[in-house]
């Protein structure tokens, strides 16, 4: 592009579905946009020339660089292109990033000046951003494109023979899922380059149990089983210690080999850390703490599974032999302790029975709508969702109504045993198209019925399913929903997001944080409707201040429904400060484990002596970040202005000044 101003105002927009803004999807530091000013002189117009004539900007060199410590992943981007004709060219950094990630930083470097970005109120962005638009100013943004991931994208022009080097950072919390972490770095090269890197150091609290780097992800398959290891990537872990170093910088020959854009995909690391069975860890460090939940070791939960299955005619082809597919594999894994119903809508809605089913209890009712998960059901059931067939519009409203009046219905009239937990599984593929087609009320209207938070499980069939509504639907349900692509794959995507809600262990979970230490103020959610085997939940608060002598002991009091009746857990922790892995070295960081009930207080070697730490030392930078990615997630959860405002305090406190590493 070319400015008379000389100014460039690159407006960072935090999430856009599909070049269309939607008011309740920003990311952390939401509510804001990165904006750039960045003073470049005045540009020279762009001469259009003959192809062959001159050489195209091309990338010499890209490393990346991951983080991860307390699972929290901090990612560092590095491009340099060159230019390397004569005259005045464009040049454009694309990035992939995660779904959950959020961008903390971005530079670029023209010549020899550095411009970084600024953090600006959402209001006053948007008045930059339009007026740059109108005046013919280019503008870099993040938009919704690939598979869970967020694209940013940049372009500017840069003069014969200079180079540019663009600098990105971002964030996330890594989400244990089906039992492991997993950090996922794109890279799309768009051809062979000189140099290529990516490094990933992990540097946990505890052990790692295992570590995987599978082969690069290069198309939408995700049969994970049958992924077997990058041979090009350098894996450096000695088993049973806490630090990892791998390295994966592909020489051009194998760049080559990848295919004529060279390497592009998804570079992965898969790992979990060993916690010797117990269920807590709680890791207190320079007046912040983390708690991390996972209780793998209990039972599993008997489970009621309400599906609400979308067979308008917009399912037709495949999408709905998908569907089967998916189905017959789900309903097949489950087990004679659990329940399931199966409720249909395209234009209108109705709940399956059959009078082949068997009975849970032949006295008390005719149609069976709660069916018992025996392999005689199950065959049944199977039989119908094979027998379905397409056609008609798309009643979202009255579907999901439907599916919480029956959830509702089932722990009323007592047709489930004792601690069976009910959720909603609803897949539909488009826009509501029947009765109520507004989004926002029929949000409210799933909101205003389901009083009892049964939680909902969304999933958007394709591209052209109305994903922002089903995300709010599972939001507000302390649920999630996930996109499901189209392709030879859309089974194993279906049946790998029921495999993480499979084993409920723990329901209506909550979390206490006992003693004057903890500032109250500062605690994220500490209540959480379910948690899944293989999952985790994560609570972080920030102590007061002060720690007097008498007062060095956080009581944290667990209490939920467990699958012999209540669960409770008691745990007294030291709140001496402790150090993060290798900030301090030489000081070893143990694995705080769970207290009995006898409120036994742990042994004085987890306590260590408060290290001297300067202000905003490296250790309290990393838990401030941590501590408000949590909350700012949560934050934006809740609707109306106090919380975003909150959330918008949380992200300038915790990142202004912080200076890129």
């Amino acid at each position: 592009f070319h400015s008379s101003t000389g100014i460039l105002s690159v407006v960072l927009v935090s999430s856009i579905q599909m070049g269309t803004l939607q008011n309740n999807a920003w990311k952390t530091l939401a509510l804001q946009f990165l904006l750039f000013n960045l003073s470049l002189g005045r540009q020279q117009s762009v001469t259009q020339a003959n192809p062959t004539s001159a050489s195209e900007p091309s990338i010499s060199s890209l490393a990346v660089r991951s983080h991860i410590t307390l699972r929290y992943a901090e990612t560092e981007v590095e491009s340099l292109v060159k230019n390397p004709s004569n005259l005045a060219k464009e040049v454009k950094f694309s990035m992939f990033l995660p779904d959950s990630a959020f961008i903390s930083n971005f530079t670029m470097i023209v010549g020899k000046e550095e411009h970084v970005a600024t953090v600006m109120e959402k209001k006053d962005a948007v008045e930059k951003f339009n007026s740059a638009k109108k005046i013919g100013i280019g503008a870099g943004l993040v938009s919704q494109n690939e598979r869970d991931s967020n694209k940013f994208s940049i372009s500017t022009n840069i003069e014969g023979g200079q180079k540019v080097v663009f600098l990105l950072k971002y964030e996330e919390l890594l989400e244990r899922r089906n039992g492991q972490y997993e950090h996922a770095i794109n890279i799309h090269t768009e051809g062979v380059i000189d140099d290529l890197k990516v490094e990933v150091f992990i540097n946990e609290s505890l052990p790692l149990s295992s570590l995987i780097v599978p082969e690069l992800k290069q198309s939408n398959e995700i049969d994970f089983a049958r992924k077997s290891e990058n041979k090009d990537a350098k894996v450096m872990w000695t088993e049973g210690t806490s630090d990892a170093h791998i390295l994966y910088a592909p020489d051009k020959e194998t760049q080559r080999a990848a295919g004529e854009g060279g390497v592009s995909g998804q570079f992965l690391v898969r790992y979990d850390v060993d916690r010797k069975g117990r269920g807590n860890e709680v890791q207190v460090i320079d007046g912040y703490f983390v708690h991390f939940f996972t209780p793998d070791q209990l039972q599993r939960l008997a489970k009621h599974t309400v599906f609400v299955l979308d067979i308008s005619g917009s399912m037709m082809g495949e999408k709905i032999v998908q569907l089967k597919d998916a189905m017959f594999t789900i309903l097949d894994d489950m087990t004679e302790e659990d329940f399931f119903s199966i409720i249909v809508f395209s234009s209108g809605v109705s709940t399956w029975s059959s009078d082949q089913l068997e009975k849970i209890d032949k006295d008390s009712f005719n149609d069976i709508v709660v069916i018992q998960a025996s392999e005689h059901n199950k065959n049944i059931a199977i039989k119908y969702v094979n027998s379905l067939s397409e056609g008609g519009g798309t009643n979202i409203n009255d579907a999901m109504l439907e599916g919480i009046t029956l959830a509702e219905k089932a722990t009323k009239e007592e047709l489930l045993p004792a601690n069976t937990k009910s959720m909603i599984i609803f897949l539909t593929d488009g826009d509501p198209t029947v009765g109520e087609r507004n989004s926002y009320n029929i949000r409210q209207n799933v909101r205003g019925r389901n009083t009892n938070h049964i939680p909902i499980f969304c999933l958007a069939f394709g591209r052209d399913s109305d994903f922002s509504l089903m995300k709010e639907i599972s939001r507000e349900a302390d649920s999630f929903a996930k996109r499901i692509y189209e392709g030879s794959d859309a089974a194993i995507q279906l049946e790998d997001f029921f495999s993480q809600i499979s084993s409920p262990l723990i329901s209506d979970l909550t979390f206490e944080y006992l003693g004057l230490m903890v500032d109250s103020t500062s605690l994220s959610k500490g209540e959480v409707n379910t948690v899944f085997r293989g999952g985790e939940y994560v609570v972080v608060g920030r102590l007061n201040n002060q720690l007097p002598s008498e007062e060095d002991i956080l009581t944290i009091v667990l209490k939920g429904e467990q699958r012999d009746g209540k669960y409770q857990k008691k745990i007294d922790i030291c709140l001496r400060p402790r150090a993060l892995p290798r900030l301090i070295p030489r000081l070893p960081l143990p694995a705080l484990p769970d207290s009995p009930l006898n409120q036994e207080v742990y042994p004085s070697p987890n306590c260590l002596p408060p290290p001297k730490y300067p202000h905003r030392s490296a250790a309290q930078n990393f838990m401030k970040k941590l501590h408000a990615f949590v909350n700012i997630k949560q934050l934006l959860k809740e609707e109306g202005e106090s919380p975003r405002s909150k959330a918008l305090q949380l992200g300038r406190d915790a990142y202004t000044g912080y200076a890129r590493g």
